[in-house]
C-alpha cells in the first residue's frame, strides 16, 4: 500500500487537528493515543509512509511538534507543541529573544503557509482559517496565498520563512497580524467561553467523512473542546 503527496497532505492535516485538539487539554499526547485516534490511517503511515508513528511526526511535522520521551524510565513516547512550553517538560528548541517576542499565528492560518500546495491556486477564508487549494477562487471571504509565499518543505530556517511570507502576505492584503493571532488556550480552564466557534466545531469542519468515521476522543476531551473557542 502506497501513498502519494495529496494522502499524505491530507494525513499531515488530521494529525495536526487531534494534536491541537487534544494539547488544548494542557497534557502532552502520548503516541499511543495518537495511534488510537488516527484509526485505520495509522496503516496508512506504518505501511503506506514505511515508518512508525514517531519517525512520520518527526520527519512531517518537526516545525511544529516534538516527540518527547516521558516515564520513570523515559520509554513513553509523547508529542508536544515546539512553539509553547508544558508544566515540567524542557523545551526540545531554544528559542532567540525575537522569537519570543514574535507572534504565535492561529494554527490554522499557519498551516496555511506552510502545508505544500496540492495543486491551482490556495484560497484562504479569512473568517475561518480554512484553506483550499484549487483553480478558482471560491465562494466566501477567501483571499489568495501565492504559490511563492507556501514554504517548501526542503526549505533551510522554515519557521522564520513562515513568518517572513505571513508578514508579506498580511502587507499585500492591508491587513493587521491582530486577528490572525492565536488565542491563549489555557486561560479560564474551567469556564465555558460563549461567542465564537468551538474547537470542536474546527476539528470537525477539517475532518473528512472517512477520517471522522476512524476518529475517538475521550469524553474528557470533547468536553474540553466545547470550552475552547477559535
Amino acid at each position: 500500500m502506497s501513498i502519494d503527496d495529496g494522502e499524505l497532505t491530507q494525513l499531515d492535516a488530521k494529525i495536526r487537528s487531534l494534536a491541537e485538539a487534544y494539547l488544548a487539554t494542557g497534557r502532552p499526547y502520548l503516541l499511543s493515543r495518537l495511534g488510537k485516534d488516527l484509526g485505520d490511517d495509522l496503516k496508512r503511515v506504518k505501511i503506506g509512509y514505511g515508518r512508525s508513528l514517531g519517525e512520520y511526526v518527526s520527519e512531517r511535522l518537526a516545525d511544529e511538534y516534538s516527540v518527547i520521551l516521558m516515564g520513570e524510565h523515559r520509554n513513553i513516547q509523547a508529542l508536544v507543541p515546539v512553539s509553547r512550553p508544558f508544566p515540567g517538560i524542557a523545551p526540545e528548541k531554544s528559542t532567540t529573544a525575537d522569537e519570543r517576542r514574535s507572534p504565535r499565528y492561529n494554527y490554522r492560518f499557519w498551516a496555511a503557509f506552510s502545508v505544500p500546495l496540492a495543486e491551482g491556486s490556495r484560497w484562504l477564508n479569512v473568517d475561518d482559517f480554512t484553506f483550499k487549494d484549487i483553480k478558482e477562487k471560491p465562494e466566501g471571504n477567501d483571499l489568495e496565498i501565492p504559490s511563492s509565499l507556501v514554504a517548501p518543505e526542503e526549505a533551510e530556517n522554515r519557521d522564520a520563512l513562515i513568518k517572513s511570507n505571513i508578514a508579506t502576505w498580511l502587507e499585500s492584503n492591508g491587513l493587521t497580524q491582530d486577528r490572525f493571532i492565536a488565542k491563549a488556550a489555557f486561560d479560564n480552564k474551567n469556564t465555558p467561553a460563549v461567542g465564537g466557534k468551538s474547537l470542536l466545531d474546527a476539528v470537525v469542519q477539517a475532518l473528512d467523512r472517512r477520517q471522522l468515521a476512524s476518529t475517538t476522543l475521550s469524553l474528557d476531551v470533547v468536553a474540553e473542546l466545547l470550552r475552547r473557542r477559535v
